[in-house]
C-alpha cells in the first residue's frame, strides 16, 4: 500500500461539534449506575427524565442528588440489617462530558437518537445480569457493612473531559466512590477503593496511542532493543510544534548514537521530526509542502513500524508480553472493567476474563499489511482467534496541530466471544 492510500483525513467530531454517541453514553451510564445504587433497578423512564435535566457545560460538571436518603427507601440499603432509620445515605451523580455529547442531554432529548435510544433499551433490560452491576452491589454492601453508615455519600462520577486529557494514561470513564462524614467533616474511606468502568460503544476503539508512545510501550513490555534507555518513560514526548525542541535536546544530550542506529526508536523519531523541519517551513506552495512532508514522514513511520515488527517476530515466546500489553492498555491504571454498550446488548471484559484466557491460549504475532495482529491459539484444539490488533492511522498536514499519528487498538473476537459466555 502506498502512502497516499494509507493517509486519510479524520473527522474530528469534537472540533466540528458533531454528536458522538460514545461520549454521551458515559454520562448515561453514570446516571444508570446512580439509579441502581438508589433503587436496585434502572427505570428507563426515570433515567430519561433525569437525562433531560442534565446540562453539558465546558469546565463545569453537572451535579445532582439522585436520592437524598436511601436508608429510608433504597432497595439495596434496606436489605442490610445494620441500616437503621436514623442513618443518612445519599447518592449523587456528577457528569462532565465533551461538547460532542450535548445532543443527548437537556430538553432536546425529546427528539429520538436511535443509537442512544436502542442502547438504553438494551442496558436497562440486561443490566441486572451483568457482572459489573454485581460488582456495584458488592461495593455498596461492603461499604455499608464495614463502616458505620451514619452519613455516607455514594458518588457516581463521569468525567469524559478530564479522562481524555490524561496524556494517554487510560482511566475509567465512570467511577463509583464513597465519602463518609462525621459532623460535616469528610472522612475518606480508604478500606474501599473506588470501582471504575471504561465505557465503549459500537464504534469505539479500545485504546488510542500516539504512534511513538505505542512503539515505546510495546518495546518496554516486549523488552525490545528499540527502546533501550527509554524504559523510564511511559509516554513519548510530543515531537512536533513547540515541544519539539525538548526532544531535540534529549537526542543531543542522551541519544546521539541511538539516533544513528536503525534498530532504535530515536532514529525514526529524528527522521520524522526532520521531515517537518525540512519541508514545512521551506516550501511556500502549501500543497507541495504537504505532499513532501507526508512522503518523508510516512517513510520514517513505515520504517519504524517495520523495525518494531521485526523485533517482535524475533521473540521466541510472546504470550506473557502480549497479554501484559493487552491488560495495560485495556484496563489502564485504574484496572477499569470494560463495558461495551450497543444496540444489540452489553459486552463486558474483566481482568478475570483475561486471566482465564492466559491459561488456555498461546499468542502468535502476524502482520496483514500494516495491521499488527496478536492471535490466540488454543493449547488443546490449536484453533486460532483474534486476540487484539494494532493499526497505525496517520493524517499529516502542513499545520502540525492537525496531525494524527497514532495506533488504534481493537480487541478481537476471542475476547468478546469469551466474555459474552462467562460474565
Amino acid at each position: 500500500m502506498g502512502f497516499k492510500d494509507f493517509f486519510k483525513e479524520f473527522e474530528l467530531n469534537e472540533a466540528k461539534g458533531e454528536f458522538n454517541a460514545g461520549d454521551a453514553m458515559e454520562g448515561i451510564f453514570a446516571l444508570a449506575v446512580a439509579l441502581y445504587v438508589a433503587d436496585g433497578k434502572i427505570d428507563k423512564n426515570k433515567l430519561n427524565s433525569f437525562r433531560k435535566d442534565v446540562v453539558i457545560k465546558p469546565k463545569t460538571p453537572y451535579t445532582r442528588v439522585i436520592d437524598s436518603d436511601i436508608a429510608q427507601d433504597g432497595y439495596i440499603a434496606n436489605a442490610l440489617p445494620q441500616i437503621k432509620p436514623g442513618n443518612k445515605i445519599k447518592v449523587v451523580v456528577s457528569i462532565q462530558l465533551k461538547q460532542s455529547a450535548k445532543k443527548a442531554f437537556g430538553p432536546g432529548t425529546q427528539f429520538p437518537i436511535p443509537d442512544v435510544d436502542y442502547t438504553i433499551d438494551q442496558m436497562t433490560t440486561q443490566i441486572e445480569n451483568t457482572s459489573f452491576i454485581k460488582k456495584v452491589e458488592k461495593f455498596i454492601i461492603k461499604v455499608l457493612t464495614n463502616n458505620k453508615p451514619e452519613n455516607v455519600t455514594f458518588y457516581v462520577v463521569a468525567d469524559g473531559v478530564g479522562n481524555s486529557a490524561k496524556q494517554e494514561l487510560i482511566k475509567g470513564d465512570v467511577t463509583l466512590r464513597v465519602e463518609a462524614k462525621v459532623n460535616n467533616t469528610t472522612i475518606p474511606i480508604d478500606a474501599e477503593k473506588p470501582i471504575h468502568f471504561s465505557i465503549k460503544t459500537e464504534d469505539s476503539k479500545e485504546a488510542n496511542l500516539s504512534l511513538f508512545t505505542g512503539c515505546l510501550r510495546l518495546g518496554k513490555i516486549f523488552e525490545l532493543p528499540l527502546v533501550k534507555g527509554l524504559e523510564h518513560l511511559n509516554n513519548f514526548p510530543q515531537v512536533t510544534g513547540s515541544a519539539a525542541s525538548k526532544v531535540y535536546n534529549m537526542i543531543e544530550l542522551n541519544f546521539r548514537e541511538e539516533s544513528k542506529n536503525p534498530n532504535h526508536l530515536m532514529y525514526y523519531v529524528l527522521k520524522y521530526m526532520r521531515a517537518h523541519d525540512t519541508y514545512s517551513n521551506k516550501i511556500s506552495d502549501e500543497d507541495e509542502a504537504k505532499a513532501k512532508v507526508e512522503e518523508a514522514a510516512w517513510s520514517a513511520i513505515s520504517a519504524c513500524i517495520n523495525a518494531l515488527e521485526e523485533q517482535i517476530k524475533n521473540k521466541k515466546d510472546i504470550t506473557n508480553n502480549a497479554f501484559n500489553f493487552l491488560e495495560q492498555e485495556l484496563f489502564g491504571s485504574d484496572l477499569a472493567d470494560v463495558i461495551k454498550l450497543h444496540s444489540k446488548g452489553i459486552d463486558e471484559i474483566t481482568k478475570e476474563n483475561i486471566d482465564y484466557l492466559r491459561t488456555k491460549y498461546k499468542v502468535a504475532y502476524t502482520t496483514v499489511g500494516k495491521l499488527m495482529r496478536f492471535d490466540g491459539i488454543h493449547n488443546d484444539t490449536f484453533k486460532s482467534d483474534a486476540l487484539y490488533s494494532l493499526m497505525p492511522e496517520v493524517s499529516i498536514s502542513k499545520d502540525e496541530s492537525q496531525n494524527r499519528v497514532r495506533f488504534l487498538m481493537r480487541v478481537g473476537s476471542l475476547i468478546y466471544k469469551f466474555a459474552a459466555t462467562n460474565n
